[in-house]
């Protein structure tokens, strides 16, 4: 967001120099900036998931991972009970 910002103050002061069209240009780079950084969002997203699934997978290499057991077989205990008074 900062770099935005510092971004959109540069292109505001460039502006006020009275350089023709730039205005019209800041516009349609706001337009065509919105989809390409979701895109990048999405792509820069996979990219560190990928790299922490590696990481964790490393890491549960060594020391076991997580332990996790479903046993389907047998009922479940149902609610707890209460004394009735």
């Amino acid at each position: 967001g900062f770099v935005f910002a510092v971004l959109g103050h540069i292109g505001g002061l460039l502006d006020e120099k009275g350089l023709p069209g730039l205005g019209v240009l800041s516009g349609a780079l706001g337009v065509l900036a919105a989809p390409a950084l979701a895109v990048l969002y999405g792509v820069f997203g996979s990219v560190v998931v990928a790299i922490g699934g590696a990481l964790y997978n490393l890491a549960a290499r060594w020391v076991g991972g997580i332990g996790l057991d479903l046993d389907m077989n047998e009922p479940s205990p149902g609610p707890p009970s209460t004394p009735v008074s």
